[in-house]
């Protein structure tokens, strides 16, 4: 029982701590092509800034939920570094190179 009390109680903690606490934030939803998977973790580590974005892509709507602290950024940098990771969103269209540059399965062209 000790083990188990212990064990949930370190989970609580880890959770905490990695759990990113963004100030003043703001959330907007954007639409963001890509496929699958792959996309998704490409898309959300292009957009993820510890302490400043947080960006949750679907797959299925193509739908982006961002939150950030409009204090430190702007909608327009996070989308701009998504469309240089290769995805093309609603205010800024893929270059060719980044486009070209990602695995077969990711390309929606």
């Amino acid at each position: 029982m000790k083990t188990i009390l212990y064990l949930l109680v370190v989970c609580v903690l880890i959770n905490t701590a990695c759990k990113t606490d963004i100030q003043h934030a703001k959330q907007v939803k954007s639409r963001i092509e890509g496929n699958c998977e792959m996309c998704e973790e490409s898309i959300e580590n292009a957009g993820n800034e510890s302490g400043v974005s947080e960006v949750s892509w679907n797959k299925h709507s193509k739908m982006a939920r961002i939150t950030f602290d409009q204090r430190k950024t702007k909608i327009r940098h996070i989308l701009r570094k998504i469309a240089n990771a290769g995805y093309d969103n609603e205010m800024f269209t893929a270059k060719e190179r980044a486009y070209k540059a990602l695995p077969s399965c990711c390309r929606y062209r």
